[in-house]
């Protein structure tokens, strides 16, 4: 398999392995979506938030700072997407490491860029991050 990328002024052809490197630009070419610039915090990596993540890092987006500190329970398994059997339920693990280690091994950027808090969110704790973020999602099951 390959990617082919045409721009204006030139045509491209990377070839592809199951184990090719790629970066969140690429992704972001594949999915035909340029990412911008920012940040994009998501509470809650259950069901709905670590959806929302996995969506969000496919289109390129690498910018991503994940909050949860719940961890996943066999109840959770046929919901979540970065588990893929019952008995693949890591013990003791937050939801915000799941989704994180998810998210990182798509490329080398979202490895790099991907911030994980395992603790609830709190306006006062996470000011900085709130105020330097491009959007923030409450994907959390509480008011």
């Amino acid at each position: 398999p390959f990617f082919i990328h045409k721009t204006k002024s030139s045509i491209s052809v990377q070839f592809l392995s199951l184990r090719s490197e790629i970066t969140g630009k690429e992704l972001g070419d594949i999915s035909g979506y340029d990412p911008v610039a920012g940040n994009i915090g998501i509470i809650g990596c259950g069901s709905l938030g670590s959806t929302i993540a996995d969506q969000i890092a496919r289109l390129g987006h690498s910018d991503i700072t994940l909050w949860d500190i719940d961890c996943l329970e066999a109840h959770n398994t046929a919901r979540h997407v970065s588990v893929h059997s019952t008995f693949d339920v890591p013990i003791l693990i937050t939801k915000a490491n799941l989704v994180g280690k998810h998210i990182k091994s798509m490329s080398t950027t979202h490895e790099k860029c991907v911030s994980i808090k395992s603790h609830n969110f709190s306006l006062h704790q996470d000011q900085k991050t709130v105020q330097q973020a491009l959007h923030i999602i409450d994907a959390t099951a509480s008011d």
